[in-house]
């Protein structure tokens, strides 16, 4: 789909980058509904996250927001090959981070993981 995009018109990375966030809620829902408990709690779910401690992981939610920003604007100009590789060391510079600026260390078999 981004590279249907990317050929058909002017590639806009913010506008992807909001829209797979907004595309991401659907899927939300049918997860939760799915393991959680089924259809009915997906209403109460929504509300305890919007209610309770809303902002208690406002900031890495931001900093994740900031990150696909920056990367669909970069797949602008990046070839397939080398976003992906960008892409697949995200996981690496957020345990690096953790560690750093949280404290978190890892477990030796979630490092293997």
């Amino acid at each position: 789909l981004t590279r249907w995009t990317r050929l058909q018109t002017a590639y806009s990375g913010s506008t992807v980058a909001v829209m797979s966030e907004v595309f991401k809620f659907p899927l939300i829902a049918t997860a939760i509904a799915s393991f959680g408990g089924g259809l009915g709690e997906v209403v109460p779910v929504f509300k305890q996250a919007l209610l309770k401690k809303p902002a208690a992981n406002a900031w890495i939610s931001l900093c994740y927001t900031f990150n696909n920003l920056l990367y669909f604007d970069a797949l602008s100009a990046l070839s397939a090959v080398a976003y992906q590789v960008l892409s697949q060391s995200k996981t690496i510079f957020t345990a690096g981070l953790m560690y750093f600026i949280v404290g978190k260390r890892l477990l030796l078999r979630q490092v293997a993981a």
